[in-house]
């Protein structure tokens, strides 16, 4: 549960960072309605991800009651659903470890992303958005 309440802290404070860019499309209400958005969508991610590892229980059980009683086919049945059901893990997994990364890679150094969309969406030459978006005094004026 405390993982998910930093998780979802993590997500509300870049969501109010991107506040200030004004180029969302189609955003109305801006980064505090995607905010929102992106915790709904958290919990039905973590629901989801409980009634996997439920459906990971039930086929262990069922498996050692078809184990135990000897019941040829239900022993056949539950290995193929717990072979489908690694599938479907394999792939929750690595869905959670790609957001994560992309996340990660984003909270590390926002300034290469919000470069290159304002740069995509104005056509703002680097130099003159490396001098606005960085304020350093080491960075050339463009304009002199």
């Amino acid at each position: 549960v405390a993982v998910v309440r930093n998780t979802r802290r993590q997500a509300e404070a870049v969501a109010q960072t991107l506040d200030g860019i004004p180029f969302w499309k189609n955003a109305h209400g801006g980064a505090s309605i995607l905010a929102e958005q992106v915790g709904y969508l958290e919990d039905y991610r973590w629901l989801a991800y409980i009634l996997l590892l439920l459906l990971d229980l039930i086929i262990c059980l069922l498996t050692l009651l078809g184990l135990a009683k000897q019941i040829k086919w239900l022993v056949i049945v539950m290995t193929v659903m717990s072979f489908l059901v690694l599938i479907l893990s394999w792939g929750s997994m690595g869905l959670e470890t790609a957001a994560a990364v992309g996340l990660s890679d984003f909270c590390f150094e926002p300034d290469g992303y919000v470069m290159n969309t304002t740069q995509a969406r104005t056509g703002l030459s680097s130099e003159i958005l490396q001098y606005y978006l960085t304020c350093s005094q080491d960075i050339f004026n463009p304009f002199q």
